[in-house]
Order: C-alpha cells, then structure tokens, then sequence
C-alpha cells in the first residue's frame, strides 16, 4: 500500500508539473516539489510519511538499543579520520571531481602532478643514507611534461570505414598504404606472365633516373630498357595527363609495348641471320644446353640405376639359393635311408 501511494502520489507531481518526473523509488527522503500545487506535494509528502512510518522497525528493543548506543563527540570522529600523505601533492584529487571536469571540458591535472609527486616522493627518505632509483621516465616527463588538454588528434580516413574492423585489438591498427602503380603493375604481370622471365638491371646511378623520364614521348626513354615499368608508367601518365580511363589507357600502352617489342625480335633475328652468314659462330643456344645438361643428367641416373638393380637381384638371389640347399640336402638323406618292412640288401664280401 506504500509503494502503491507513493508511485500514486509522484505521478499526480509529475502531471501536475506540467513535466515527466521518475517514479518515486522505496526509501527517498526527499522529494523535488518547485513548480507544482499544493495538493500534490500533500499527496507526495504523506506517501512518503506513510513509507518511512511502515519501514520503521516494529519492536521496542530495537528503538531502546538505538536510544543506548553511546554517540561520539565531532572532535573524536574527526580524529580517527587519516590525513592525507603530504608526498602525493596535487595528484591527490578525487576522482569524481577529475571525471566531472573532463566532463565538461576541464583541465586534466592528474597527468601534469605525477612529475611533482614522484619529486617528492624521491626527496623523501625512506631509510637514511639510501637514496631511491629515479624512474627512466623522471627526466623525459621533466623535459617534456604531458599534456592538460583532452583533444586528441583525428586521423583522416582515406576510405569508408568497415563495420567489422572496430574492435578493441583493430581500433589502432595505421591504415595500409597503396599506391596507384601497384594496381597497374599487377595487372600488366598477371596478363604477361612471361615479362617476369626476362632479365631486368635494377641498378641506377643516383637513385633519381625517374626524373630524366618523359613519358609523354612514349616508352622508349634514354637509358631505359623497354619492360613492363614502361608499360606501367606511360598508362599512369595518360590517366593522369589526358584524363583517360583505366582500361583506355592500359589499352594504349600495351599496343604501343606490342609494337616496340616485335620490332626488338625482328631486329635481333635479323642480325643473328647477317652475322652468321659471314661466318660468326654463336655457340649454343640456351635450349641446346639445356638439353646437353638433361642428357648427361639422364646418363648418370641410369649408370646409379643399374647399381641398384644388381644389388637388388643379388639378395633375391642369395635368399633363394640358401632355402633350395636345405630343401636339397633333407631329400638326399630320406633317399639314403631303407623304408620300413623291406630286407636291407646283402654286401658281398
């Protein structure tokens, strides 16, 4: 029946109000009642009353042992109280008024007061004629003390964030770098598998070769044998300079490498055709010594194979004659002997 009056008489407050108030738990003492009429604080106020009067206990030995209990003096309770230690400084601040200003904006002084108290803590002798290790960090924060304000730096986002990476162990995690050329030159390679066979010479003089480079020429540079970088570079160059889309342009480098490159084979078949026919000898080819290789490869495994063939028919061997002399000496020896029931035949003397 209390509860049930005091939930009844919080709501009245409320409607009356004009606002929505929460309902009135068990046990409240006190009760906001500004900007609301008089018949409703009354309604409020004796909900209330009827609750404290019903939690109070019902027999008497509790009210008399109340009424017993000796109460100490303010200047007795105020003594049994701990000061606080003079070494923690300003770091002792309590925690609900450091969360209420980091709340609403405040300085944060708990990180700039380690410093001062960690000082103190080290002038402060423990033990005389000990001294106490200073931490690594003592003379870094001394130098570069920490931070009061609560702004953190943004990190910009280079692409839309993924649901799935927010957990704890992801949040921090740098973001991948990629490069546009990288796309590109995948791409080339998985179209050309056979470019990646070709030799390449990676060495440069001062690490600046790129800038004596101008691909809108096309991909025949000074000093620079034709493969797939070229490819990669002059599609990137006409992407970027004559706005053309990624396939337009991969289009139009790849025919202009295909052309560029047939015209290296016609010329190199050419040459080798006029030098021979004057008499140069170029030595074998790198399929003829492949072949060479293969064949003397082939010999050695087969001069290895016959070995092991001869030893292993040797032991078949050796086992099977060793059972075959058993087997022939036990018949031997029942041939010998007389079977049972016929005369053993005479000797002459």
């Amino acid at each position: 029946m209390a509860d049930y009056s005091l939930y009844l008489g919080s709501e009245l407050l409320s409607t009356a109000a004009g606002y929505a108030t929460r309902m009135v738990p068990p046990g409240l003492s006190a009760i906001r009642f500004a900007g609301a009429p008089k018949i409703s604080q009354r309604l409020a106020a004796h909900a209330i009353a009827t609750h404290h009067q019903q939690s109070r206990p019902a027999h008497k030995h509790h009210i008399a042992r109340r009424q017993l209990r000796p109460k100490r003096p303010t200047a007795a309770r105020a003594r049994v109280r701990r000061p606080v230690p003079k070494h923690l400084g300003p770091t002792a601040v309590p925690a609900t008024t450091t969360a209420a200003a980091a709340a609403m904006g405040g300085r944060q002084i708990r990180p700039a007061g380690v410093f001062k108290a960690v000082a103190q803590e080290l002038n402060h002798q423990v033990l005389p004629g000990h001294s106490v290790a200073q931490p690594p960090w003592f003379q870094v924060m001394n130098s570069v003390p920490p931070a009061e304000t609560l702004v953190r730096n943004v990190t910009p986002r280079h692409r839309v964030p993924n649901p799935k990476s927010t957990r704890p162990k992801k949040l921090y995690r740098p973001q991948g770098i990629a490069y546009l050329e990288d796309a590109l030159r995948t791409g080339f390679y998985k179209d050309h598998p056979w470019e990646l066979a070709r030799p390449r010479v990676v060495l440069e003089l001062d690490g600046k070769d790129h800038q004596h480079c101008d691909w809108s020429k096309g991909l025949r540079q000074p000093g620079v044998p034709l493969s797939g970088e070229c490819v990669v570079q002059r599609q990137l160059w006409l992407m970027q300079n004559e706005k053309m889309s990624k396939r337009r342009a991969y289009d139009a480098a790849r025919h202009e490498f295909y052309r560029l490159r047939q015209a290296e084979e016609i010329e190199k078949r050419v040459a080798i055709e006029e030098a021979r026919h004057v008499g140069a000898y170029f030595g074998k080819s790198r399929l003829d010594v492949g072949m060479q290789l293969e064949d003397q490869e082939f010999e050695n495994w087969k001069i290895w194979a016959g070995k092991e063939t001869a030893n292993r028919e040797a032991r078949q061997n050796s086992e099977i004659e060793t059972f075959g002399l058993e087997d022939d000496a036990e018949t031997a020896v029942d041939a010998a002997a007389p079977a049972e029931g016929q005369p053993v035949p005479a000797t002459t003397a």
